[in-house]
């Protein structure tokens, strides 16, 4: 028997090239463990390339593919399950519990696909301090025993298509019941064998608790690649990988995390731009047992866009929120690090959006509280143009002139009213739903301390933002993101009662 998998097949989704990459990572593992065919059922043989497997044996079908598969899917003494594609009982114990909690809440969260030994638990040193993880433990699960349906009752591999279940293929189940046989998605006995791999080079992220209050989601990252050796980085890193490698603050968080895990060599070899398709699985009213598909974000970021989320991750933000002793805090920096990193993977500008949470006040603090990043962003990254950057310097020229004037007015042993100023004009801003608001209340922001030398002395370059040339949308977001950064980029401004005006 032999099969051929190449990945220019026309029938293989994301998906199933993700399975090829797993199988030929599981192969190649095998390889080391049994380096010759004479120690492998039905002197079982395989050759391996950047773009096909070629799989060959002489023995009964299911004797082999059994074999493969209980090789390839396994459970540790703990009932944690170990991928050995992924080199997974080689992570530290944090990061096997973390992956088996991804796997259980995504492809294997339903009761049919696993055969539990109860809830395990264990005592983990996490951010300096000992934590508790529960988890269900697992004795067996679908993978390990699916050479039964790969085969017939006489042990040959079955020649007819096989239906997909849903912990095969997240999202494709019957429509509906009554039509059974005419709903159900079906494949070829060696597509359903790549499948049974997915779960070997998906990616996996959990979402810690929003500011919305939702409980904890869970992400599937399935990415794009043009060889199979891209991924043997994957079974290289196992060692290395802790338990906070599997958190990211948001869907495209999780999505460009996966990308940038990759050594510059093998990012370097994949296509451009970059793309890959990331799944949240969360939990339905109608269903609040298991965690179902419920966003699909179809991945495709250019190398630029790599670079800003490459600074972002620089600014080491989940280290500072596991450093923060107060809640608040830490829900402002997830709630502001989840806007940048949507952007970013909508190939958006970080920045792009701000102002719309200026609409609810309780959205509004929690960017206040986390603007550090917000201030690193602007330091670090570049500007799609000098407008932009000429546009923050002259609103915060603005607000320096501004508040030099309510010092002045500050009798001695008052309190200077800046902060009042700053919420009449966020409630100001709140008010401007469309241009023409927009652009009188901005018109009346820079006349309040005219002249502006940055704004006269760079008209030509400023018109655009200021006329509406550039959608005024994007002008309210520089606004706003001026009035978040200012205290504290370049010093502007010293909250001092000596502060003259100019």
């Amino acid at each position: 028997m032999k099969i051929r998998l190449r990945i220019g097949c026309p029938a293989m989704t994301l998906l199933h090239l993700a399975g090829l990459a797993g199988l030929s990572m599981t192969l190649r593992k095998l390889q080391e463990n049994y380096p010759t065919e004479n120690l492998r059922p039905g002197r079982l043989n395989w050759s391996l390339t950047s773009s096909e497997i070629c799989i060959s044996w002489n023995g009964e079908d299911f004797e082999v593919l059994d074999w493969l598969l209980n090789q390839a899917f396994q459970v540790s003494d703990r009932g944690i399950i170990v991928l050995t594609g992924l080199c997974s009982d080689q992570m530290s114990i944090e990061a096997q519990l973390a992956l088996h909690k991804c796997i259980t809440r995504t492809f294997l969260q339903h009761n049919k696909s696993v055969s539990s030994d109860g809830q395990g638990s264990e005592l983990i040193r996490l951010n300096g301090r000992d934590v508790e993880v529960k988890y269900k433990k697992v004795k067996r699960y679908g993978h390990q025993d699916f050479a039964k349906k790969l085969c017939d009752q006489k042990g040959l591999l079955r020649t007819e298509p096989i239906g997909i279940v849903s912990w095969l293929y997240p999202g494709l189940t019957v429509r509906h019941n009554a039509f059974h046989k005419h709903t159900k998605f079906e494949e070829p006995v060696e597509l359903i064998l790549v499948l049974l791999f997915a779960i070997v080079a998906c990616r996996y992220f959990i979402l810690p608790n929003s500011a919305q209050g939702s409980k904890r989601q869970y992400v599937l990252v399935i990415p794009e690649f043009t060889s199979l050796e891209s991924y043997l980085g994957d079974q290289k890193q196992a060692e290395k990988l802790n338990y906070g490698d599997f958190f990211a603050f948001g869907l495209g968080d999780a999505g460009l995390k996966s990308i940038t895990c990759k050594s510059g060599k093998e990012l370097s070899e994949e296509l451009q731009p970059h793309r890959g398709q990331v799944i949240l699985f969360d939990q339905a009213p109608w269903s609040p047992q298991q965690n179902t598909r419920s966003i699909v974000l179809d991945l495709c970021v250019r190398e630029e866009t790599l670079s800003s989320y490459r600074v972002f991750r620089e600014f080491d933000l989940e280290a500072i929120i596991c450093g923060c002793t107060n809640q608040r805090s830490k829900l402002a920096y997830s709630f502001v690090g989840k806007i940048i990193t949507e952007n970013l993977a909508n190939n958006q500008p970080w920045w792009f959006g701000l102002s719309e949470y200026s609409q609810n006040a309780e959205f509004f603090k929690l960017i206040l509280d986390g603007r550090e990043v917000l201030l690193y962003m602007l330091r670090k990254t570049k500007r799609n143009s000098s407008a932009e950057e000429l546009f923050i310097q002259a609103c915060h020229e603005t607000l320096k002139r501004i508040y030099a004037k309510i010092y002045d007015r500050t009798q001695e042993g008052e309190v200077a009213q800046i902060e009042r100023k700053n919420q009449q004009l966020r409630y100001q801003l709140r008010l401007c739903k469309n241009e023409a608001s927009f652009r009188g209340f901005l018109t009346s922001f820079l006349a309040e301390a005219a002249p502006n030398k940055i704004v006269v002395d760079n008209q030509s370059e400023l018109m655009p933002i200021l006329t509406g040339t550039v959608d005024w949308r994007v002008t309210k977001d520089l606004f706003l993101l001026s009035m978040v950064s200012y205290k504290k980029v370049g010093n502007l401004v010293k909250e001092d009662a000596a502060q003259k005006s100019e």
